[in-house]
């Protein structure tokens, strides 16, 4: 890490601290939030992929007349990209398991934050009238 990230790494974490009566457990919730739009980001990409490859094997299919990948003479072209559409689609498959664990984690961490940001009720004094007897 350079000298420049570093600095700016100090002052994210002078800023969160002046914010945040607890700039660690703000740490892991901001942590958790980038892995979830990380993770929605790579399930997006490779499903969009994996269309974009599903119409190019539909064209690749429409040009030799041959749709069926068992033929001797279907194209390598298209052998390929359905393998590699079929490992995208297996890819975001997966990602989508890690996103659901991902969220779970993020909701949990930003009420642990929530929860340490409002501060304990304390009892209020009722101030009750003395009796008569207890004037004395």
């Amino acid at each position: 890490m350079g000298a420049k990230a570093f600095s700016s790494l100090m002052e994210i974490m002078e800023i969160m601290k002046s914010e945040s009566k607890n700039p660690a457990l703000e740490a892991a919730q901001t942590m958790k939030s980038t892995m979830v739009a990380d993770l929605e980001a790579s399930i997006h990409e490779f499903e969009g992929t994996a269309s974009l490859l599903d119409r190019h094997i539909k064209a690749e299919e429409a040009r030799t007349r041959i749709e069926d990948p068992a033929h001797f003479a279907y194209s390598n072209f298209a052998k390929s990209a359905r393998q590699r559409r079929d490992n995208l689609l297996a890819s975001a498959a997966v990602l989508k398991v890690k996103l659901e664990e991902a969220l779970r984690e993020r909701d949990d961490a930003l009420e642990l934050l929530n929860r340490a940001d409002v501060p304990a009720p304390t009892q209020a004094r009722v101030r009750r009238p003395r009796s008569a007897s207890t004037r004395a």
